[in-house]
């Protein structure tokens, strides 16, 4: 049976992927194909592709690898690092970052007009590592 933290793992290395083939093709000037025939280009390239000035695919690989290294570091039971709680710092990072993806998801549906499946996926992974934190670490 899976438990937790490799639901964890699993989840957020597949989110990195997902993270990582925008930001590949965004940054090589190729056509982000989205699953559900909707225009992914319009949507990681607008004016809301970005945050504080960063591409928010390497705000979200940086989550996702934050979240493999933390997880990794939850299942091997070091939870403190320097009298810090490994479990607490992840599940406020994915706090914010649920936050974040389901801000980026209204943008979508009321601003945009206009949905990349990619992005709606990466949020839902997002919001289901969260979920999973708090059944697990919190409840």
């Amino acid at each position: 049976m899976i438990d937790a933290n490799n639901t964890i793992l699993i989840l957020a290395s597949i989110g990195f992927l997902i993270a990582f083939y925008i930001y590949y093709k965004k940054n090589t000037k190729q056509e982000v194909v989205c699953v559900l025939g909707q225009d992914c280009n319009k949507v990681v390239n607008s004016k809301y592709g970005t945050t504080f000035g960063v591409d928010n695919t390497v705000g979200g690989m940086l989550y996702y690898v934050f979240v493999i290294i933390g997880a990794f570091l939850v299942m091997h039971n070091i939870i403190l690092i320097d009298g810090i709680n490994v479990e607490t710092l992840l599940l406020i990072a994915g706090l914010f970052a649920s936050l974040f993806s389901l801000y980026l998801a209204y943008v979508q549906v009321k601003i945009l007009k206009e949905l990349c499946t990619w992005c709606l996926i990466s949020a839902a992974i997002t919001i289901a590592i969260f979920v999973i934190e708090v059944f697990a670490w919190v409840l």
